[in-house]
């Protein structure tokens, strides 16, 4: 299933919203877009979901890290 999510740096209001495949790690996500230079968070090993507070490790899938629809993730 796809998902629309957004990343979001620590202290920066800008957002980046991507579609990606509920099954894929968001490890992989997080790749590209730091190959891309969208992102710095290269040395980043969780990110912090706004809607449960809760930190979730990048190696996990976003169905296995309980990602959602619209979820905004924050690099950790």
């Amino acid at each position: 299933m796809m998902l629309t999510i957004s990343f979001r740096e620590p202290d920066e209001e800008k957002e980046i919203t991507v579609m990606v495949d509920s099954e894929q790690k968001i490890s992989g996500t997080v790749d590209v877009m730091v190959e891309a230079g969208i992102v710095k968070a290269k040395d980043c090993h969780t990110v912090r979901s706004t809607r449960t507070k809760e930190r979730i490790e990048i190696e996990k899938s976003y169905s296995e890290g309980h990602i959602y629809n619209g979820d905004i993730l924050i690099f950790d």
